[in-house]
């Protein structure tokens, strides 16, 4: 500090001389006014003084504030980079990955797997667009959608097979436990779970509802003992022991996705909205808004964030929305008051849909409107 005082003590010194000269230049003016010319060769050399006493006045100023405050951090830097590939000829509204590759669903039934040679259509079986696709934790493979499909992937057959789902009504999402309990949600309010079984075919079971909204996402947490299923008109469901229980979500917007990187539960949906909860049973739901936003669809995956000094947050929650922008909450080793910050997403879309669970590596998974599959480079 006695370094910086007599800095201080030097600049006040020296701006008291400048405005003691700058007073007896002005007097010298008045006393003697010449012709113009004379004032006008007079005049430039008062501004240099007075804009001088002013400079080293914001040197003084700038000194005590850089010593008396630590300059503001960077901005933090979002990096995801993507790769995308070619999928199929019509748009993929799931994706999802498994040990051995990737797979996609879409419209008209359409499947495709991505292996180390690249992507190729595998026969489904249906022209039902297929809406969402699971890996349970046993290795099975489920495809849901439009009036009340399900489909299984046979491993020794190498070929999709149909399930029986008891409804005719669309079938929107579908996630799956380590317990091997899988519940898929759709269209007025229909709820199917399959609990712990390993059999195949599974038998499929309807959860009845109060709601008749319709539901557009799935997630397990607290270590797959609950389940949140959220849709429309703002609906939220706790599922658990073959029962779903309505939760307030302080929202009435449309919800299309939910999901969670095992520490915080988030959902999304119309209107830049955005739901989060912590992890435990009976947490409840705050309501935050993105300005200019409208999600599609949340999912998992690992993000890198160097906020100055380098670093990463690890796996994130990814906020995908209409255009080629999405949002990852911010770290809480981050001093910021915004809650997101914003990723870029590669031009190729709209992208429509992501995998909602944690994937090999945790790499982000997209789905585009146009056929496209971008991956991003997990760790």
């Amino acid at each position: 500090m006695g370094v910086f005082r007599d800095e201080r003590e030097a600049a006040m010194a020296r701006v008291e001389e400048l405005e003691r000269e700058n007073a007896a230049l002005k007097a010298v003016a008045q006393e003697r006014a010449g012709p113009p010319r004379a004032r006008r060769r007079l005049f430039p050399l008062v501004l240099g003084v007075v804009m001088a006493a002013g400079a080293l006045g914001g040197v003084f100023a700038w000194l005590f504030m850089a010593r008396a405050a630590p300059p503001p951090r960077e901005g933090a830097l979002v990096r995801l980079g993507f790769q995308v590939e070619r999928a199929g000829p019509r748009a993929v509204l799931g994706v999802t990955a498994v040990s051995d590759g990737v797979w996609a669903v879409g419209e008209g039934g359409w499947i495709g797997f991505r292996s180390e040679r690249g992507w190729q259509t595998v026969p489904s079986g249906t022209e039902a667009t297929l809406r969402a696709v699971t890996q349970s934790s046993a290795g099975q493979v489920f495809a849901v959608g439009a009036r009340g499909t399900i489909v299984r992937f046979d491993s020794d057959a190498r070929r999709w097979v149909p399930e029986t789902s008891g409804v005719t009504e669309d079938l929107r999402a579908i996630a799956c436990n380590t317990m091997e309990a899988c519940v898929i949600a759709g269209a007025r309010g229909v709820l199917l779970l399959s609990n712990g079984s390993r059999a195949t075919p599974r038998q499929w079971e309807r959860v009845a509802t109060v709601v008749t909204a319709d539901l557009a996402g799935v997630t397990f947490y607290n270590g797959g003992t609950f389940a949140a299923v959220v849709g429309g008109g703002g609906v939220v469901l706790r599922v658990a022991d073959g029962a779903a229980v309505v939760q307030a979500s302080g929202t009435d917007v449309d919800l299309y996705g939910v999901a969670t990187d095992g520490n915080e539960l988030l959902a999304v949906g119309a209107q830049g909205t955005v739901l989060r909860a912590s992890t435990g049973s009976d947490a409840p739901w705050r309501v935050e808004r993105i300005a200019g936003a409208s999600f599609r669809t949340v999912g998992v995956a690992r993000v890198e964030v160097d906020w100055g000094g380098g670093g990463s947050m690890g796996t994130s929650l990814l906020l995908v929305g209409d255009g080629a922008s999405a949002w990852v909450p911010t770290p809480t080793s981050y001093p910021t008051p915004e809650p997101f910050l914003a990723v870029s997403l590669p031009s190729n879309g709209p992208w429509v849909s992501t995998t909602n669970q944690g994937t090999p590596g945790s790499r982000a998974l997209l789905g585009s409107a146009t056929g496209e599959v971008a991956l991003s480079n997990g760790r």
